[in-house]
């Protein structure tokens, strides 16, 4: 009776180490995974934020700067918000390379996405073309930030102790 027992602890023991092994292995590989997703996002938001230093390079300067002036009702001019937003974008890229502040650089990239949607209620014969009821160029643009803002969330860090693990049997 007691060797019976003995050997279901033993048995249900090694499963357990089974299991907590396969999942170290796919926690190494969703960690992979999440840094490629991070310094992906960083790129995409330095070369986008490095554009903008550049004059007439960047295919939505226009609509950055008219955007940025109606959402701080036109105190600053154009120059000076596609600037600022240069340097944001730019900030926000090198953010999400640090480990130390990444926390910082995801909530600032998810609240700027957020406000990249404000055309829609502030210029909407830009972003949507009436005559097909469908988006133009720059709001199908502006549409694809829902998958970065769902990326940002992604890898947005928790602690380990809010992490609740279960198995399966």
């Amino acid at each position: 009776m007691i060797h019976t027992l003995i050997s279901a602890i033993h048995i249900n023991l090694q499963q357990q180490a089974r299991n907590l092994n396969s999942f170290k292995v796919q926690s190494r590989a969703m960690i992979k995974k999440q840094h490629l997703l991070r310094y992906s996002i960083a790129i995409v938001f330095l070369l986008f934020g490095g554009l903008k230093f550049f004059p007439q390079l960047s295919p939505a300067e226009a609509i950055c700067a008219e955007t940025v002036q109606a959402l701080t009702f036109h105190l600053f001019p154009k120059v000076f918000c596609v600037y600022a937003l240069a340097i944001l974008e730019v900030s926000i890229g090198l953010l999400l390379f640090s480990n130390k502040l990444l926390k910082i650089g995801i909530v600032l990239a998810v609240a700027h996405l957020l406000f990249t949607f404000s055309p829609f209620l502030l210029s909407p014969s830009q972003v949507i073309d009436q005559s097909v009821n469908s988006f133009t160029l720059l709001g199908q643009y502006i549409v694809k930030n829902i998958i970065v803002i769902s990326a940002l969330l992604m890898i947005y860090p928790v602690k380990k102790s809010n992490l609740q693990f279960t198995t399966s049997n």
